[in-house]
């Protein structure tokens, strides 16, 4: 009797045994799944973000993108660098003085050739800035209203026509230079006795902003 419940107690021992071994088993191979398949998907995740990067920077190279939903102008640039060259004007305490602004020129040899974006640029720096408290002056402004049959004019871009530097103390411009992604502007407030920099700025203005406002540019 005593040898059966010996035996008895030996048999539920290892079935015991043997299932603790089976349940343990399983739990130890889900582990192992477990850490394995997370790094997959992370570095799946990794893999997507990386190319939608990639896609996204080949993307505005080209000389014909034009993004979705697209309601940038050409405005919204010139105010965001008019609010660094205001940053810098008052920095400087330049917040009370005259300033005259003339138009934007190509970055070439001769720094005298403007087109319609150079002349816009200089007619939005001059509304923005303007805006901001500053004394702006208009240089193409003529002493006197000329009349004809065709309408009244007060404006003159004459070639013997010159600014007088005492209606002035400091004048803002700057270049255009032509990328194959737009046009980088580079503008500056400069003093015209002294000849020295006050404040500069610099945007890349992209292509397809320009052809939305139907803005021309001289030939590249």
């Amino acid at each position: 009797m005593k040898t059966l419940s010996l035996l008895s107690i030996l048999t539920s021992a290892v079935t015991l045994s043997g299932c603790s071994l089976l349940m343990g088993q399983p739990a130890m191979s889900q582990s192992v799944v477990v850490m394995n398949e997370q790094p997959m998907e992370t570095d799946a995740v990794s893999t997507k973000m990386q190319s939608e990067i990639e896609h996204e920077e080949i993307q505005p190279t080209k000389p014909d993108y034009v993004p979705m939903n697209h309601f940038v102008k050409l405005d919204n640039y010139v105010e965001q660098m008019a609010i660094e060259l205001s940053d810098l004007l008052n920095e400087a305490q330049k917040m009370s003085t005259e300033l005259a602004v003339a138009s934007f020129v190509r970055l070439d040899g001769t720094l005298q050739t403007s087109d319609q974006l150079g002349n816009q640029l200089a007619e939005t720096f001059m509304h923005q800035l303007h805006r901001f408290g500053y004394q702006v002056v208009d240089t193409k402004l003529m002493d006197n209203v000329y009349i004809s049959r065709k309408g009244d004019y007060v404006f003159s871009r004459k070639s013997e026509s010159k600014f007088n530097s005492d209606a002035a103390e400091y004048v803002l411009s700057g270049t255009m230079l032509y990328r194959d992604k737009g046009v980088l502007v580079n503008a500056r407030v400069m003093s015209l006795e002294s000849k020295k920099v006050i404040a500069t700025s610099s945007k890349m203005i992209p292509w397809y902003v320009l052809r939305t406002e139907n803005i021309l540019v001289s030939s590249r």
